[in-house]
């Protein structure tokens, strides 16, 4: 049986972690351990883990360094094949483990394989809290969708051990859109696999602290695009032909991504002006324009 490295990073989740190590304890497949990175936590965490006496699993405490590098001290302990990411707000149904390997192993030219996943979005009502909306997210892959914006939850995804040597691990300088980097490297590298399958759940609370929602994205999308210049062809003619459709006009502020993948202002007025007329944007980014 495949042995699978789980890399559960945490802060201050101990009022919800119980489920997420509830559901990667009743997986079906059960070659697995489950390294819980606790990235500085002040709340009852570590107490709610250790209701859990299971030697798979390994609880580790750090001071807070943030989300990506809490996720590096786990990918520096795996000793699995194969390696996967479980939020402490996140769930996996049964069958996750053992249909995401049964995929690799057929596969052998595919490095990371991701199944479909849903959002539950929470509310707090007479004191609980209940699910108020729920999307399910099917997205078969496509680099360049990609390229425009992510779609693959990394908690529904599991790949090789062996492609970091070459894509590296989580960039520790990004505020957000952590797993969107390292996404994009990924694919850049390797082939991606995708099963239709609902098997896993994310939670969104009202007012919670999922950095999707509190982090600003503008400076990590500047970074990443830099990073994505710098891979060079044919990545960065994707990037050009995505960024002048106006797929990127929404994230960042004025024409600071224009500079990023070296094209002219002059260039960039055209494309923004001819972006907004062909897929008009938020009032803030015609703002930001006239502002410059």
């Amino acid at each position: 049986m495949i042995k699978v490295s789980i890399i559960m990073a945490t802060y201050n989740r101990g009022y919800i972690i119980g489920r997420a190590i509830e559901s990667v304890l009743n997986q079906t497949h059960k070659d697995f351990e489950l390294l819980i990175i606790d990235d500085g936590s002040t709340d009852n965490t570590q107490e709610v883990v250790k209701r859990y006496p299971d030697s798979r699993i390994r609880y580790e405490w750090f001071e807070h360094r943030g989300f990506p590098s809490a996720r590096n001290q786990g990918l520096s302990l795996i000793t699995g094949e194969y390696i996967t990411y479980l939020d402490s707000d996140s769930s996996w149904r049964p069958e996750f483990l053992e249909v995401m390997i049964k995929t690799l192993n057929e596969l052998p030219e595919i490095e990371m394989v991701y199944c479909t996943y849903e959002v539950i979005y929470q509310i707090l009502r007479d004191g609980e809290w209940q699910n108020v909306n729920k999307a399910v997210k099917r997205n078969s892959y496509d680099y360049k969708k990609l390229l425009r914006a992510n779609f693959i939850e990394l908690c529904a995804a599991l790949h090789r051990k062996g492609c970091l040597e070459r894509i590296g691990k989580f960039d520790e300088r990004l505020d957000c859109l952590v797993d969107w980097d390292f996404l994009i490297r990924l694919g850049n590298e390797y082939k991606v696999g995708f099963i239709d399958r609902l098997m896993v759940s994310s939670y969104y609370r009202e007012g919670g602290d999922n950095i999707t929602f509190t982090a600003d994205p503008l400076p990590s999308n500047l970074l990443i695009m830099e990073k994505i210049r710098k891979m060079g062809y044919p990545i960065y003619t994707l990037l050009v032909e995505e960024f002048t459709n106006g797929s990127y006009l929404a994230y960042l502020p004025g024409f600071e991504g224009y500079k990023g993948i070296g094209r002219s202002r002059e260039e960039a007025i055209k494309d923004i002006e001819r972006s907004l007329k062909e897929n008009p944007l938020s009032k803030y980014i015609e703002l930001v324009m006239l502002n410059r």
